[in-house]
């Protein structure tokens, strides 16, 4: 199964997002909308892993996040990845305390490698991927959102997700961890 650890920010703070997009929404350089069900801040992705390995993954990431507080973030800003050339994804940002969701990141890493279900790749990146463009052409870029920065929330939880790609693509919640003791 294909799992990731991330972050769901709280339905108030969606809802920014979902009206920022719906007044783009329409436009013709707009990208392909990902489904705002799924919207999330990946920690880690772990890419296929065997269900079998699922109750020590668990595990670890409980022990990992009983040692950290809850940082504060918001969402705040656009942008596009990558960094040059067309646009391929549209993104908000994340504000606040990014120390401490960096040591949150980390600290997932950690547990993953422990559990032998390494994460992919090797930066972390603070982002909600809110559209992609899938072909080529004119394509708006960061400017394409305007999201002045939102209410803060703490990071109480994180959450190892099952993603599903496809055209049926979604999430589904395997495991959901809270911070601190």
């Amino acid at each position: 199964m294909r799992l990731f650890v991330g972050v769901r920010p709280p339905e108030a703070a969606l809802a920014r997002v979902a009206a920022a997009v719906e007044a783009v929404r329409d436009l013709p350089t707009a990208p392909s909308w990902t489904d705002p069900r799924t919207w999330h801040l990946t920690l880690a992705f772990l890419g296929e892993v065997h269900e079998a390995h699922l109750p020590r993954l668990t595990a670890a990431l409980a022990e990992a996040a009983a040692a950290d507080a809850a940082p504060t973030i918001w969402l705040a800003g656009s942008g596009t990845f990558p960094g040059r050339g067309p646009p391929a994804v549209l993104w908000v940002g994340v504000d606040g305390d990014l120390d401490g969701l960096e040591g949150l990141a980390r600290a997932v890493r950690r547990a993953c490698r422990s559990a032998r279900a390494p994460a992919e790749g090797k930066g972390f990146s603070p982002h909600l991927t809110v559209g992609r463009w899938r072909r080529p052409g004119i394509r708006a870029g960061a400017d394409l959102l305007d999201l002045p920065p939102g209410p803060p929330f703490a990071v109480a939880e994180i959450e190892l997700i099952r993603s599903y790609l496809g055209s049926n693509a979604r999430h589904e919640s395997v495991a959901r961890i809270a911070l601190g003791r």
